[in-house]
């Protein structure tokens, strides 16, 4: 781009893209960071699915579970099948937690 160029891209309010120089080292400390980051959210992710998906089977279903002879494996089943729903993408981390709170005013949050 000549300097004609860039003086009309002025007046009219467009920005040229600009141009970054990083070195090998910076790129490699910029995808560590972030690549920390995302292991750090799916951790917490994790964390919260793991403590709210027993809460929620445990408030719909504790009468009828500690009743059967075979509970303890109804239990993990459904937590299958819970997991299995939000895998699936029918139901959102954020949805679970919401539903969890409003059913039993449980409030699972890191």
């Amino acid at each position: 781009m000549n300097r004609a160029e860039r003086r009309r891209q002025e007046k009219q309010g467009i920005k040229a893209d600009k141009t970054f120089n990083v070195t090998r080292k910076q790129l490699v400390e910029m995808l560590e960071n972030e690549n920390q980051r995302i292991r750090l959210k799916a951790t917490e992710d994790a964390f919260e699915l793991m403590m709210i998906v027993p809460a929620m089977i445990y408030h719909d279903y504790i009468e009828k579970l500690v009743k059967e002879p075979d509970g303890l494996e109804t239990f993990v089943s459904k937590c299958y099948d819970f997991f299995d729903t939000f895998s699936q993408g029918y139901v959102t981390l954020d949805e679970l937690r919401d539903q969890l709170k409003e059913e039993t005013g449980i409030e699972i949050k890191r």
